[in-house]
């Protein structure tokens, strides 16, 4: 994971869980935007952290599984 580092991307760690990158996305992306489109946001992506708190590094893992 040291090539995106070193193109200047921020790398998250992989403990970080799929609920908590959705928190911080919403965070980030609810500044200066409609509070309806924060809360269609919230919504829709309620159904993808409904199943739990896997890693994001759980999920890169499983990439290929996914996509079949």
């Amino acid at each position: 994971m040291i090539v995106p580092e070193l193109s200047g991307r921020h790398v998250v760690q992989g403990d970080v869980t799929f609920t908590e990158h959705v928190d911080r996305y919403l965070a980030a992306h609810a500044t200066g935007r409609d509070a309806s489109t924060v809360k269609t946001l919230k919504h829709r992506l309620g159904y993808a952290t409904a199943s739990g708190d896997r890693t994001l590094e759980e999920f890169e893992r499983r990439v290929p599984e996914i996509a079949a």
